[in-house]
């Protein structure tokens, strides 16, 4: 697990139990998605072009700067079951895609 989602993780959560109002997270029906769906992810595509290539997030977390973080779990039977956080900028198109192993 790198730095960053960690502290993503530790900021997500205090925000959801101390500070209602900072972070909003939505919880959503999602569901697993797999390596190839997760290799469709590019760079710039809206969160809406998102939802049609991988389906909907668990949960999607908005951030003060309007910035927003997708989450799906996958499980790899070489890896086990691991996160993926797509970050999105304020306007909704993907920025970057981390896969993390639970």
């Amino acid at each position: 697990m790198n730095a960053r989602t960690s502290v993503s993780a530790l900021i997500v959560a205090i925000s959801l139990a101390a500070l209602p109002g900072f972070a909003s997270a939505s919880m959503l029906r999602g569901h697993e998605v797999n390596a190839q769906q997760i290799d469709a992810i590019k760079t710039g595509e809206t969160l809406d072009a998102l939802v049609k290539t991988v389906g909907q997030p668990e949960s999607i977390t908005t951030w003060a700067d309007g910035s927003r973080s997708a989450v799906y779990t996958t499980s790899d039977s070489l890896v086990g079951a691991q996160r993926v956080y797509v970050d999105l900028d304020s306007s909704n198109h993907v920025k970057q895609v981390e896969v993390i192993a639970e």
